[in-house]
C-alpha cells in the first residue's frame, strides 16, 4: 500500500511540473505552433514576424524555457522569427540552464520578492509592459505564462 500511495504522490507532482504541463500542450509540427488544449494553432512562418515571451509567477522561467524549446527545437531558429521577453520570478527559483536558455533568445530575466512585491517588481513589471507594448504589433505572438 505504502508503494501504491507513493506512486499515486510521484503521479501527482509529475502532472502539474510546469516545464512538462507546457511540453505536453504546445507542439510545434513544422511550421505550427499547436496550443492543443485551447485548441489554437499558429503559423509561424507565414502570420509572424516575432514572438514575445512574457511571464510571472514562481514558475515563469520553467514555462518560458519549454515553450522556447517547443518553438526552436534545437537550438536553432529555422523559420526566421526572432525572439525577446521578459520572465518575472522569485528570488532563487530561475536554474542556470533556464537562464541559459533563456538569455539565448533575448529573454531578460528580472527577479524579485514573493509575496511582497518589491522595488525590483515594480521595475520588471515596468519592462515587462514596455517591451509588449513597444514590440506588439500584428505580426508578433505574443505568449504569457501566469503562474
Amino acid at each position: 500500500m505504502t508503494k501504491d500511495a507513493m506512486k499515486i504522490i510521484q503521479d501527482a507532482i509529475q502532472a502539474v511540473d510546469p516545464y512538462k504541463v507546457i511540453q505536453s500542450n504546445i507542439v510545434r509540427d513544422n511550421n505550427i505552433l499547436n496550443f492543443k488544449k485551447e485548441n489554437l494553432t499558429f503559423d509561424l512562418s507565414k502570420d509572424y514576424e516575432e514572438i514575445v515571451v512574457v511571464a510571472f509567477g514562481k514558475a515563469s522561467s520553467a514555462m518560458s524555457t519549454s515553450i522556447l524549446q517547443q518553438v526552436f527545437p534545437k537550438d536553432c531558429d529555422d523559420i526566421g522569427i526572432s525572439c525577446k521577453g521578459v520572465v518575472i520570478c522569485k528570488d532563487g527559483h530561475v536554474t542556470d540552464y533556464e537562464k541559459e536558455i533563456l538569455t539565448h533568445h533575448c529573454v531578460e530575466i528580472f527577479e524579485a520578492s514573493h509575496p511582497v512585491p518589491d522595488h525590483r517588481s515594480v521595475e520588471a513589471a515596468d519592462r515587462l509592459i514596455q517591451i509588449v507594448s513597444s514590440a506588439a504589433s500584428e505580426r508578433t505572438l505574443v505568449i504569457c505564462c501566469i503562474s
